[in-house]
């Protein structure tokens, strides 16, 4: 059975202070690999990035993005049982973001590598890897069209995790492999398409 983690992220737009906060929501919408019961994961921020202007995405390997000021980021500071949260009642709420005008080209996931993360496998417990993670964070790893901001809109992105191929075996216990794609985007409550 595939396992996958949707990450819905509810962006309020704009300036105006006056906007209610969104939120982003984490939720696994099926059951983790066989014999796994629990993925304890210490997320630290999420990072939006907001070209301004009219620009297109820019391509998923180029190093310049970043390295650029055009990046939002908003603390989450939170462990989250990825295989306790199976469903949208269940999910994890990471956090609120407003963000300017102009468009989102990249999104990605930053885990706290100081702090443990486990896995709980066959009644065990151990230490989840996360050594091989980029120290930016999980980017999509796949292109993605640019999805315009506007003034005072509200978007939700479903980001696409994939447990079964995120938790790479080891001999000791688990290591953590960057695999993440968006897979809806909806803006005012209406589908948008992806790529």
């Amino acid at each position: 059975m595939r396992t996958w983690i949707v990450i819905a992220v509810a962006l309020a737009l704009g300036c105006n202070t006056e906007l209610e906060n969104s939120t982003l929501t984490l939720a696994l919408m099926d059951a983790p690999p066989a014999n796994v019961t629990s993925v304890v994961v210490q997320v630290a921020r999420i990072d939006v990035h907001v070209e301004p202007g009219s620009a297109d995405a820019r391509a998923a390997n180029d190093a310049s993005i970043d390295l650029d000021d055009s990046w939002h980021q908003f603390t989450v500071n939170k462990a989250i049982d990825l295989a306790a949260a199976q469903s949208e009642i269940a999910a994890v709420v990471l956090g609120d973001v407003q963000l300017p005008d102009g468009k989102i080209t990249q999104i990605r996931l930053v885990f706290d590598t100081v702090k443990s993360s486990t896995v709980t496998a066959g009644g065990k417990t151990c230490e989840l890897g996360l050594a091989k993670l980029p120290k930016t964070g999980i980017k999509i790893t796949h292109p993605f069209k640019s999805f315009h901001v506007g003034k005072a809109l509200q978007h939700k992105v479903w980001i696409d995790a994939p447990l079964d191929q995120m938790l790479v075996a080891t001999k000791t216990c688990f290591d953590l492999k960057p695999v993440l794609k968006i897979a809806k985007f909806q803006t005012s409550g209406k589908n948008v398409t992806v790529n």
